[in-house]
């Protein structure tokens, strides 16, 4: 009889497979021990209407907290589409990822499915993006979106912490970040690192050096990303043990306590998310993304930073009127005991009209009952292919998710999901190079849209070679073109010669 696999409810329920119940942290004074402690959080899964329902519930917004995302992507092409509609799942009208930390991108210096390294910078809309490749060997490479919010406050870099296969890391840093301890420079480390034991000690003297440059009194630190290092194996592997060392004695804890990879029958926790006592907020996110079905069998990560609490606009509220049972039964009372001979005495229709309307409208209006609610709209506006009946079997998804007698049912829904998603998709760009028939600058306009490209003219060279002269003269630079493009012909003409082949030769 075959082992069945292990669900999220299987590590829920074991205690052993959650950090905090685990880590004996060793420090000099007993104190410091309690407070690290205290620090771990309580770390849990979510699902996407789960997370959109704590970001409500703590009243998260781009305005108070910086939401930092983390997840290996294996294939970041290859998977773009999943994480538009996963970012996307993600946001609300006040809320959405700050920072995307994305790690084995599988990107190259040269070849990247046709993207321009315009088109891969604005890969995401509403986020520009960062990365950091390989260049002798495939997979791995790490890569960082920024949202357009912030995308011109950072600086990112990798300052010579990327050696491929043992510690390909890209470094963040945006500086006078309102912490609620006061301003500092939020630095981001986000690392990819090989399987196995070869590299482990080079990953830590790489990282201790990172540490060493970056880990000063005016900085805050986060570092994310697949390392890896099953952190709930510390005690019986030594490269664990040194890497969760070295980061404790910087005052840094993990945030993330419970398994990233569930997969068979093993549950592993190798996705970290390291940092001060900055995050409110921290957990593992059950998506159809990621898992042992999904796109990648890493599960998705998150923390909240929250910021110094500035006064808030007034809420955007709304009234409403309705009835209720008792105001319905008050309105029919009310409209048989009121005195109508009024009306049946009058002549002129148009008086007799306006008698009962006003009659009518004065009761109707008294048995109303009025509230004033929240406006709680949850999501961002949806893709304009995302269909109600879409979204209705996406919160189912999320219901079932975590429910592991269901793992079939939510298996067969997720992948309906993304066929329905992307059919809609289809027809909805088909009908829009349809409507722009006899509209060319549309239709390429259109056709840009779908391929992620943009108008970017930021990398156009300044200088242009001329017959062995560089020119940078803008005017000059004219003239010649259009001298070339003006004899183009002639000089083809001239260079292939007069054509042997008439109209009804033969050979």
């Amino acid at each position: 009889m075959q082992t069945p696999e292990l669900t999220i409810s299987d590590v829920i329920q074991d205690e052993s497979k959650d950090l905090k119940n685990t880590y004996n942290i060793t420090l000099q004074n007993a104190d410091d021990c309690d407070e690290h402690l205290t620090r771990l959080g309580n770390c849990q899964y979510y699902t996407e209407s789960e997370y959109i329902s704590l970001l409500q519930q703590k009243k998260v917004s781009d305005s108070t907290s910086l939401t930092l995302l983390s997840l290996n992507i294996a294939n970041v092409l290859s998977k773009l589409s999943s994480l538009k509609r996963f970012v996307n799942s993600l946001s609300t009208t006040s809320s959405k990822p700050s920072v995307i930390c994305i790690t084995e991108t599988h990107l190259t210096k040269s070849r990247n499915q046709g993207y321009l390294q315009s088109g891969l910078r604005n890969l995401l809309p509403g986020y520009t993006f960062h990365h950091a490749d390989r260049i002798s060997k495939k997979g791995g490479g790490v890569g960082v979106f920024v949202s357009e919010e912030i995308a011109n406050c950072v600086t990112v870099e990798c300052n010579g912490f990327f050696v491929e296969e043992k510690f390909e890391g890209i470094t963040l840093t945006l500086p006078d970040f309102p912490f609620q301890s006061g301003k500092k420079t939020l630095v981001i480390l986000t690392v990819y690192r090989q399987p196995g034991d070869a590299n482990v000690r080079e990953f830590h003297s790489i990282l201790e050096s990172w540490l060493e440059q970056y880990d000063q009194r005016s900085n805050e630190i986060i570092i994310t990303g697949d390392m890896n290092l099953d952190l709930l194996r510390h005690e019986i592997h030594t490269g664990t043990s040194d890497y969760l060392d070295l980061l404790v004695s910087h005052n840094l804890l993990p945030a993330i306590t419970i398994p990233t990879r569930i997969k068979h029958r093993s549950a592993t926790l190798i996705d970290h998310i390291f940092s001060r006592n900055q995050h409110s907020l921290a957990g593992v996110l059950v998506s159809e993304l990621s898992g042992s079905h999904g796109y990648t069998d890493h599960y998705p990560t998150f923390c909240v930073i929250d910021k110094i609490q500035t006064v808030s606009s007034s809420k955007q509220n709304f009234t409403k009127k309705y009835f209720t049972k008792a105001g319905h039964e008050q309105r029919q009372n009310a409209l048989k005991q009121e005195n109508w001979d009024e009306i049946y005495n009058e002549t002129d229709a148009n008086r007799i009209f306006k008698l009962f309307q006003d009659k009518y409208c004065k009761i109707y209006n008294e048995c109303l009952t009025t509230k004033v609610f929240a406006n709680t709209r949850s999501r961002q506006p949806k893709q304009p292919w995302i269909t109600t009946e879409i979204l209705k079997k996406m919160r189912k998804r999320d219901r079932i998710a975590k429910l592991g007698h269901r793992r079939e049912d939510y298996r067969q829904l997720r992948n309906e999901i993304v066929k329905d998603c992307r059919q809609a998709e289809k027809r909805f760009w088909k009908m829009k190079i349809e409507n722009s028939f006899n509209d060319i600058k549309e239709q390429w306009k259109i056709l840009k849209q779908v391929m992620g490209q943009v108008n970017d003219k930021t990398g156009l060279p300044e200088t242009f070679n001329n017959n062995g002269q560089l020119i940078t003269d803008k005017n000059i630079n004219a003239n010649c073109m259009n001298s070339y493009y003006a004899n183009v012909g002639i000089a083809t003409n001239q260079s292939v010669g007069t054509s042997t082949n008439k109209a009804g030769y033969t050979a």
